[in-house]
C-alpha cells in the first residue's frame, strides 16, 4: 500500500507552530516552531505525527514554554536518504542539528520530551549531547521489558497498515488504549512506511546501553498504569536504577497511548517537573569552550 492510498481518516492533523525545513546533515527535517521562552523539543512515537502533541503544545506555550515539535525522519517533509540506515544516535543527531539551526536557546540548552519511539531518541540525545539537555521527559517509555505475545503481534499488524479503518480502530483500542478509554479518529492514523522502516531498524540496531539509562540529566518518566506495549516494569526500572534523578509518575486508567487519554495529568506532571528544573538556575556556561 502507497501512502497515496491511506484513507483520509488515517491521516495525521496539522501540527500547531510555524512549520519550518531545516537541512542537517544528509537529512531534511520539518519542525513546528511555537511560542517564546525554555526550550521544549517533542519527538512523536513510533510512525506518528508531531501534531499527536497539539495539545500539550498549547499547554506548554500559554505557561511560557517555547515548544519544537519534530517529525522523525521520514514523517511529514522529513525525508532522508534511505541507506545507509539511521541509528538512533542519527536521530539524535537530527535533534541536535535542528536545535542548532533554530537557534534561541536560553544557555544553550533544551528539555527534551518523547513518547514511546520518541523517548528512546530523546535519551539517545541525552546520551551523545549531554551539552544540550537540560532535562529528559518520557512518555509511555519501553525498551527493557517486552509486551505479551499477542499485544505485540497485533501491534505489528497495526503498523502494516493493510487492515481496513474500522478493524484499525478495534486494534488501536485494544492495544493502545487503557479499558473503557476510546481513541479520538486521528489515532487511527498509522504513519508512513519511509518512517516505520527507519525507526523500526533504528530500534532494533542500537544496542540498549547505548541509550537506555538517558544520560545523566534529571528525567521525568509518566506511565500508564495500564499500558501493555510497554508495560509498567520498563518505568519502575528507570526509577530503581536511577533513584537519585529519575521521578517517576504512574497515570491511572491509561495505556500506551496515555496523552488523549489522560491529557490533563500528563500536563499537570509535565508542567510541574520543568518549573522544578529550570534552564536559568544553571551555571552560565563558558563561551569558550569545547563542548
Amino acid at each position: 500500500m502507497s501512502d497515496r492510498s491511506v484513507h483520509r481518516s488515517q491521516l495525521p492533523r496539522q501540527a500547531v507552530g510555524t512549520s519550518k525545513i531545516l537541512t542537517v546533515g544528509r537529512a531534511t527535517l520539518q519542525c513546528f516552531d511555537a511560542g517564546a521562552g525554555e526550550t521544549v523539543v517533542l519527538l512523536p512515537g513510533f510512525g506518528r505525527a508531531a501534531s499527536d502533541y497539539n495539545e500539550l503544545v498549547q499547554a506548554l506555550n500559554q505557561a511560557g514554554y517555547r515548544t519544537v515539535a519534530l517529525e522523525l525522519r521520514g514523517v511529514g517533509a522529513s525525508r532522508s536518504p534511505f541507506w545507509p540506515r539511521a541509528t538512533l544516535q542519527d536521530f539524535a543527531a537530527d535533534v541536535a542539528g535542528v536545535v542548532r539551526e533554530l537557534g534561541g536557546v536560553p544557555e544553550g540548552k533544551v528539555h527534551v520530551l518523547g513518547r514511546a519511539f520518541g523517548s528512546r531518541v530523546a535519551r539517545a540525545v541525552a546520551v551523545h549531547y549531554p551539552h544540550l539537555v537540560r532535562s529528559v521527559i518520557l512518555l509511555a517509555a519501553g525498551g527493557l521489558v517486552l509486551p505479551s505475545f499477542w499485544v505485540y503481534w497485533r501491534y505489528g499488524l497495526l503498523a502494516s497498515r493493510v487492515s481496513p479503518p474500522f478493524l484499525r480502530r478495534w486494534i488501536v483500542q485494544q492495544t493502545l488504549y487503557a479499558p473503557g478509554n476510546r481513541p479520538p479518529h486521528y489515532l487511527v492514523y498509522g504513519g508512513s512506511w519511509r518512517a516505520l522502516s527507519r525507526q523500526a531498524y533504528a530500534a532494533r540496531r542500537s544496542p540498549l546501553e547505548t541509550w537506555w539509562h538517558g544520560g545523566q540529566a534529571p528525567m521525568l518518566v509518566v506511565h500508564g498504569q495500564d499500558d501493555r506495549l510497554a508495560p509498567l516494569a520498563n518505568a519502575t526500572a528507570s526509577r530503581d536504577r536511577f533513584p537519585e534523578r529519575v521521578q517517576l509518575v504512574v497515570v491511572p486508567h491509561a495505556g500506551h497511548a496515555l496523552l488523549p487519554e489522560q491529557p490533563g495529568l500528563v500536563t499537570d506532571a509535565v508542567l510541574r517537573f520543568l518549573k522544578e528544573h529550570p534552564i536559568a538556575a544553571l551555571p552560565a556556561r563558558d563561551p569558550l569552550r569545547n563542548e
